[in-house]
C-alpha cells in the first residue's frame, strides 16, 4: 500500500507540476502565469543569478530522498515519461517493450556537466539554455505557442520537442542520465542518499520484472545492485515485484547465507601456497 501511494503520489506531483508550467510558459498572459512563477522558484535552473538557496535545498532533499527532483519537479523528465507511457499503454505492448540494464556512460554525463559549467561561468546562454531541462521546455512551449512556423528558430524547437518525444519513447530516461547536466549533478549526491533502493537477494526470485519496468536502466540483476546515482525515484520497480524484493529503504540487506570467503590458514603454509577457500556454513571435515 505504501509502495502504491509512493508511486501514484510522485505521478500526481509532477503533472500538476508539468501541467502548470505548461500552461504558463505557453499562455505568458494567462492567469496561471503567477502560478507558474511560484512553481519556477523551486525550479533547479542553472543560470547566473540563480536562487542558491533553493539550489541547496534540493541538494539537501537529494542527500536524503535520492533523485526524487528529477521524478516530480522536472518538465522534461515528466515529458519522457509521458512519451514511455504512451507506445506501453496496453499489456501485450508491455510485455515486448521492456527495458534492460545499461552500464553508465560516466565518460559523457561528467564531461556535459563540466562544458556546462564552464558556459555558465563564462556567460554562454546560448547552449545552457538547451541543456538546462527547465530553460529548454520553457522554450519549446513558448515557441511552438507563437505558431511563427517559417522562424528557424521554431525549427530547432520542434527538432529538440522531437528528440525527446523519440528518445523517452525508446529509451525512457536515457537522456537524464546520459545528456541532462542537473540529473547528472544529482546524480553525484543521489550516490550516497540515506533513502536508497535495495534489493533483498534472498527474496529475489529472478524474474527480472523490476529491470524490465526500470526507466532508468539502473537495476543489476546479474550482481543485484541499483546504481543509485542513476535512479530517478519513480517507484516502478517496486510496485511490479512480486516477492517484495526490492525496496527503498535506508538498511541494507545482508545475506542469509554467506558467501565463499577468503579467510587465513591457521597453519604457515609453504612459500607460494595460496590461502584456503572455505565456506563458513559448510562444517565438513576437509579431505587429507
Amino acid at each position: 500500500m505504501i509502495n502504491r501511494a509512493l508511486r501514484y503520489g510522485r505521478i500526481a506531483i509532477s503533472l500538476v507540476v508539468w501541467a502548470i508550467l505548461t500552461a504558463g510558459f505557453a499562455f505568458p498572459a494567462a492567469m496561471l502565469r503567477g502560478l507558474t512563477d511560484c512553481v519556477l522558484q523551486a525550479e533547479i535552473v542553472l543560470v547566473v543569478g540563480m536562487s542558491v538557496s533553493v539550489f541547496v535545498a534540493w541538494l539537501l532533499i537529494t542527500l536524503v530522498f535520492g533523485r526524487v527532483y528529477c521524478s516530480t519537479m522536472c518538465p522534461v523528465g515528466t515529458l519522457l515519461d509521458i512519451s514511455a507511457r504512451v507506445p506501453r499503454s496496453t499489456r501485450k505492448a508491455r510485455s515486448k517493450r521492456y527495458y534492460r540494464y545499461s552500464t553508465p556512460r560516466n565518460a559523457m554525463r561528467y564531461t556535459i556537466l563540466a562544458l556546462m559549467l564552464a558556459l555558465l561561468m563564462g556567460g554562454v546562454t546560448a547552449i545552457t539554455s538547451i541543456l538546462n531541462p527547465t530553460l529548454a521546455y520553457e522554450r519549446i512551449c513558448s515557441e511552438i505557442a507563437l505558431w511563427e512556423w517559417a522562424l528557424p528558430a521554431f525549427a530547432v524547437t520542434a527538432a529538440l520537442l522531437l528528440i525527446i518525444l523519440a528518445a523517452g519513447a525508446i529509451a525512457g530516461r536515457s537522456l537524464c542520465n546520459t545528456i541532462c547536466p542537473v540529473g547528472t549533478m544529482l546524480g553525484l549526491i543521489s550516490r550516497y542518499s540515506v533513502f536508497q533502493f535495495d534489493i533483498d537477494t534472498d527474496l529475489c526470485i529472478q524474474c527480472r520484472k523490476c529491470s524490465d519496468a526500470c526507466k532508468s536502466h539502473c537495476i543489476n540483476l546479474n550482481d543485484h545492485v541499483v546504481d543509485n546515482s542513476r535512479c530517478v525515484c519513480c517507484f516502478d520497480c517496486i510496485n511490479v515485484c512480486p516477492n517484495k524484493a526490492i525496496r527503498y529503504t535506508t538498511s541494507r540487506k545482508r545475506l542469509s547465507q554467506p558467501l565463499m570467503q577468503r579467510i587465513a590458514s591457521p597453519e604457515p603454509t609453504a612459500e607460494g601456497a595460496e590461502a584456503t577457500i572455505v565456506n563458513p556454513t559448510d562444517h565438513s571435515t576437509p579431505a587429507s
